[in-house]
């Protein structure tokens, strides 16, 4: 089930530069997958192969009707994903 899929997930990406924990948000229905990394010197990632693990729901999709709402969902998805994988390190 699509929507059993989408959502927010503690993750961890590979890239040429080495491993990184990330939020990521997956829609399986619009088949689009967006990573935050966490703790990622800015650079340009275009065109470049990753991998993405997704380790742990978070949350399910949810509608936001403002930025602001999502804002305070994003920032508590970061602390969640810290959390998550501060607890097993």
């Amino acid at each position: 089930d699509d929507e059993k899929v989408s959502g927010v997930y503690a993750a961890r990406v590979f890239t040429r530069d080495g491993e990184y924990v990330a939020a990521v948000f997956a829609d399986r229905e619009r088949k689009v997958i967006e990573a935050h990394i966490l703790d990622f010197s800015p650079r340009d990632l275009y065109g470049e192969y990753v991998t993405i693990e997704l380790w742990e729901k978070i949350r399910d999709r949810q509608e936001f009707t403002d930025d602001e709402s999502l804002k305070k969902a994003m920032a508590s998805d970061v602390s969640l994903v810290r959390e998550y994988f501060k607890s097993r390190a």
